[in-house]
């Protein structure tokens, strides 16, 4: 974080402040704490709200509210942000009585003023948790309930010191009042405890705290500054609230990361102004990227006071495919599918088909030999799924050899594999007859065939011919 006294060297700031007009002792002794302030680094809590870049903030400052109210001018003294409104004094010549006026914050528009007997009430605060406004005059605390921008007073508090300004610290729920250098806090006034001791420069002309810090509005004629101090009483910085217009800074508060500068005593510049927080961010850096359906976020922070800003990082709506990953396998005989993921979202966002692959079979295996009259079967198995296929051989030929054996009268039949002689037949018996064997057996002269057929449907015929002279058998196949 860069120190906020790298902005301006010593010297510069020695020179200025030497050509302004010091007319009183106070004001050289101002000047010499203002010096000293400045010559002490600048270290800012990482979470402070009010920032800015420069110590000098007059040139920063923009009119807020620059009444033309019979209410605010010379007497007008102090000033507090209260939720959305803005709540400021003006005492009466007798300083007994203090009108209290109330803003609008958004529209600046008042909205309504009350008198009460408070006296010199020149310093007030807001405590949000209680919804109260506390001003303080003297060694008295003023204490009024604020509920729709209406005031009601409802104590009278004689503190045990003397305090006349006063700010609400929110992060310890007590308040602090104070009037020289010591600084002192309680919770409902009854009795002021002391918190710590800071340098007095000046006269302390208003307090307040940002939620995380105390500062100081240190006045001398002609100069105001403004101290920045832990809640613990640790020096933080300065800034410089010095300009030839702005003679007198009655208060100061904060409202929306803005310090709003109560000016009063400075003729045609009496009002409220506006000095606008001025954060020194850091790039944009991903704190968290963007997919393609989540959001992503990015932060920046503040190089001064470490405030953190985010943006988001819109989806990028493009998915990041993965490997393909097979949900099914494709089998021989049935189709697969594989898909794509997102890696980001995990949806998917590809799909294809696998097709089936077929069997890979394994050649024929005989199983059983097939005959003339039954068949038989092979099988092949599939190497892949080790599916079993089988196939019914074919059935073997009905075939029938004839041997003839004459000098036995013998006829000898070979048949196929399993096939068997189902008849013998000779178309004339009288000229020969034939037995179940195939034996034939003359009984005259002349000529017959003789069938033989097979169950598978095979037949063969044997011509037989007797010689009329010497009865002579002669068979020969047709």
């Amino acid at each position: 974080m860069r120190n906020r006294t790298d902005l301006f060297s010593f010297d510069s700031i020695k020179h200025d402040c030497i050509k302004k007009r010091m007319r009183t002792d106070l004001t050289l002794l101002f000047l010499l704490f203002f010096l000293t302030a400045l010559s002490c680094p600048f270290t800012v809590m990482a979470d402070t709200v009010f920032c800015h870049e420069d110590q000098e903030l007059a040139e920063d400052m923009r009119p807020y509210f620059t009444p033309s109210s019979s209410y605010y001018g010379i007497s007008s003294q102090g000033m507090c942000a209260a939720g959305d409104y803005i709540i400021y004094t003006r005492y009466s010549s007798d300083r007994e009585r203090t009108t209290y006026v109330v803003l609008e914050a958004g529209s600046r528009r008042e909205v309504e003023h009350s008198s009460f007997f408070t006296q010199h009430s020149n310093s007030l605060t807001y405590n949000p948790d209680r919804q109260e406004v506390v001003s303080v005059s003297n060694n008295h605390a003023y204490v009024f309930s604020f509920y729709n921008h209406h005031l009601t007073l409802n104590r009278d508090v004689i503190m045990n010191h003397n305090c006349c300004k006063i700010a609400y610290i929110p992060s310890k729920k007590v308040y602090y009042l104070g009037t020289s250098n010591t600084i002192y806090e309680t919770t409902d006034f009854t009795y002021l405890n002391k918190a710590f001791d800071v340098p007095q420069y000046a006269v302390n002309q208003g307090m307040a705290c940002d939620g995380r810090s105390l500062y100081i509005v240190w006045y001398s004629v002609g100069h105001n500054i403004l101290a920045v101090y832990g809640l613990d009483g640790s020096y933080q910085g300065v800034y410089s609230l010095t300009s030839d217009k702005y003679r007198e800074v009655e208060e100061i508060d904060f409202l929306n990361e803005s310090m709003l500068v109560s000016i009063a005593n400075s003729e045609n510049y009496n009002g409220l102004y506006r000095v606008a927080c001025k954060h020194q961010y850091s790039s944009w850096e991903i704190s968290r990227a963007a997919t393609c359906d989540q959001t992503g976020l990015e932060s920046r922070a503040c190089r001064i006071c470490g405030k953190a800003e985010l943006r988001t990082i819109p989806a990028t709506g493009v998915h990041v495919p993965g490997s393909w990953e097979v949900k099914r396998p494709a089998t021989c005989e049935n189709s697969g599918y594989r898909v794509k993921n997102c890696l980001q979202c995990g949806r998917i966002i590809r799909q294809e088909t696998l097709p089936a692959a077929g069997h890979d079979y394994s050649g024929w295996e005989e199983m059983e030999e097939s005959t003339v009259l039954t068949a038989g079967y092979r099988k092949h198995q599939c190497r892949i799924c080790e599916k079993i296929e089988y196939k019914e051989s074919s059935f073997l030929p009905a075939t029938i050899r004839i041997v003839i054996e004459n000098e036995r009268n013998q006829i000898r039949v070979y048949l196929n594999k399993g096939d068997r002689i189902t008849s013998w037949l000779s178309d004339n018996p009288q000229v020969a007859e034939v037995d179940e064997s195939g034996h034939v057996t003359p009984k005259g002269h002349g000529h017959t065939r003789i069938t033989v057929s097979s169950a598978g449907g095979a037949s063969k015929t044997v011509n037989v011919k007797i010689s009329k002279l010497s009865d002579e058998m002669t068979m020969t196949v047709q």
